[in-house]
């Protein structure tokens, strides 16, 4: 691989368990039963309006929806500073640089908030580029990622660009846009990862290898 294209939440940041107690806020909320790191990794999806159909039972009309993703977003941001990063997450930027390979941080979390964490967390310099969400909360993947890689001055279908996630959304991404993937078992599980068809690991410090 000549680039690497990171994931950030569930993949470098280590947050499944700040992500399942902000989705039982909401839920809490609507009255409808809370979920375990299992539930979520069974039935996470994307477009996330989806996830909260599923989970409420009922199709979210536009204010729902707002409302929903404000009551997430406050209680996982009150939470953001005890958030760790991913095991060997720092380690494994490090051996893929010494290797040779560039790395950016793509995420469709909000751009702002990201760029900030990770100048607080000191790990922007192992980045050619960072970039988060900054259209609309839920989006897929695909769709940034076309603009990222268009910022990096890369067609991932003639080079060899591979993106690591954690979810069938990463994957699907990467597909779209001619790109390789990994993905990790970090917030899914593994039986929902095979249908993608590509390499699945367990904690990204088995990445190097597969490189």
């Amino acid at each position: 691989m000549a680039h690497v294209v990171w994931d950030w939440n569930g993949t470098l940041l280590a947050d499944l368990a700040v992500t399942v107690d902000a989705v039982n806020a909401v839920v809490t909320e609507y009255g409808a039963n809370t979920i375990t790191a299992e539930d979520y990794a069974l039935h996470y999806r994307r477009p996330v309006r989806r996830f909260y159909d599923h989970l409420l039972g009922r199709k979210l009309d536009g204010k729902m929806w707002e409302h929903i993703d404000q009551v997430w977003h406050a209680h996982y941001h009150a939470r953001l500073p005890e958030i760790p990063l991913a095991d060997h997450a720092v380690d494994t930027l490090r051996r893929i640089a010494d290797e040779g390979h560039s790395q950016s941080l793509l995420s469709m979390w909000w751009h702002d908030l990201l760029v900030a964490e990770c100048d607080r967390r000191e790990i922007s310099s192992w980045f050619t580029r960072i970039d988060g969400n900054q259209r609309s909360t839920g989006d897929r993947k695909a769709v940034s990622l076309v603009g990222h890689l268009e910022g990096l001055g890369i067609d991932a279908s003639t080079e060899d660009v591979l993106l690591i996630g954690d979810t069938l959304d990463d994957a699907e991404a990467a597909h779209g846009n001619g790109a390789r993937a990994v993905l990790i078992t970090s917030t899914t599980h593994p039986d929902r990862l095979k249908v993608a068809g590509v390499p699945i690991i367990d904690c990204i410090s088995e990445l190097p290898a597969l490189l």
